[in-house]
């Protein structure tokens, strides 16, 4: 089976000179940072596995198809071995009828949720690969299902994410024709790895459904009361996401995903999130009638609400044509999709089984291959021009 040997990432040479002047003029931070690392080293496994129940879980009934050689495409299955030695087992499907040669097609890389393996999303991925005519690529993170390795921090995953899309990178595959779709806890990992290749020039995309804004608020939101009716139960709630916050501070668990998403360019991002219209929406103790799994409040379609209110103020202010204003605002509705049935659990289903709020013909899952479609065209000649070149040299970032 191919095996991928990834270098050890490297941080940016102005972030390591900020960290050390910032200790140097203030040392009570070297103390925090190595209570951290006693910390995660004692605990972070353990509390990484309460994160992480995929550790847990039990493939054994998951299993990919012996042949490789199935109607229009063909999957290879390859291990991506990470600096410090995690095996992240991975698959890669192509299109046999794909137009452009391989290093200059898009690429796709699915980051799965808690309690998922790629071994759950293997028809989705074959889906996207048929309608895109496009390399579609699934992996597992370290210690779950056939990946072997600790977890020990969300930088553990973030390395493991960084390795996948080396990969491509020391392939030839052109960065702006690369994917990151992530679904739940990957959109939140998918977004990091995102922002970090972005910090150092390289002009990945991201397709982020129905993920958080927060870890530790999104572990919060299980524990506090969603609707205090007084005081007392708001000091709770802020003692409980406190003390939350702190766990996975010191842990090395606290992925905020809200902030990296904002840092990406508009045209390099996407996301969607399951929110019912207004009318059907209802508020009641413990009834989530959107997403049950993440709540609307720590969503990051929540964290983005007033980010949202200034691009619409932005585009008011601009545009005079009110035909092309309301075209505008519409594009804002378009992220938000509902499940057919009430019952139904709109977090875990496939895209396709979305419905778009503002125009009901049109799923999730178009809207995603729609993402791809515009972005590849929109980027295609600066790709051409530069990315080619440039990619020759990036070299363990």
């Amino acid at each position: 089976m191919p095996t991928y040997f990834a270098p050890k990432p490297t941080h940016l040479q102005g972030d390591m000179t900020r960290a050390v002047l910032v200790r140097v003029f203030f040392p009570p931070i070297i103390f925090w940072d190595l209570t951290k690392a006693i910390v995660r080293n004692v605990y972070g496994m353990s509390f990484g596995q309460k994160i992480m129940l995929s550790q847990s879980e039990n493939f054994s009934e998951a299993s990919i198809p012996e042949n490789n050689n199935l109607l229009n495409i063909i999957f290879d299955r390859s291990f991506v071995i990470t600096h410090d030695n995690a095996k992240l087992d991975t698959l890669t499907i192509s299109a046999k009828n794909a137009v452009n040669p391989k290093n200059r097609q898009l690429h796709i890389i699915n980051f799965v949720g808690i309690g998922m393996s790629y071994h759950d999303i293997f028809q989705d991925m074959k889906e996207d690969c048929l309608a895109l005519k496009c390399t579609v690529i699934g992996f597992n993170y370290r210690g779950i299902h056939t990946s072997s390795g600790k977890l020990y921090s969300k930088d553990d995953l973030i390395v493991d994410g960084i390795a996948q899309v080396q990969r491509l990178l020391d392939d030839e595959v052109i960065d702006q024709n690369i994917i990151l779709a992530g679904h739940s806890l990957g959109g939140a990992i998918a977004t990091l790895v995102t922002k970090h290749f972005h910090d150092r020039g390289y002009k990945i995309k991201l397709f982020n459904s129905r993920s958080l804004s927060s870890l530790a608020d999104f572990f919060a939101s299980y524990k506090m009361n969603p609707y205090p009716s007084n005081w007392l139960e708001r000091v709770k709630n802020s003692y409980i996401r406190f003390m939350v916050h702190f766990k996975f501070n010191i842990t090395n668990w606290q992925i905020d995903a809200a902030e990296a998403f904002k840092s990406i360019p508009e045209s390099y991002k996407e996301y969607i999130v399951v929110r019912s219209p207004k009318e059907l929406r209802f508020r009641e103790k413990n009834c989530h009638i959107d997403d049950p799994v993440i709540f609307h409040e720590v969503s990051l379609h929540a964290a983005l609400k007033a980010l949202r209110k200034q691009k619409k103020l932005e585009i008011r202010e601009k545009c005079n044509n009110p035909e092309e204003l309301a075209d505008k605002l519409a594009e804002f509705k378009k992220r938000k999709f509902h499940t057919e049935f009430y019952a139904s659990n709109g977090h875990s289903l496939p895209l396709k089984a979305l419905i778009c709020n503002y125009d009901n013909k049109t799923t999730a899952l178009n809207f995603f291959h729609m993402f791809a479609r515009r972005s590849q065209d929109l980027h295609q000649e600066n790709a051409d021009n530069t990315s080619l070149c440039v990619n020759k040299n990036y070299k363990a970032h």
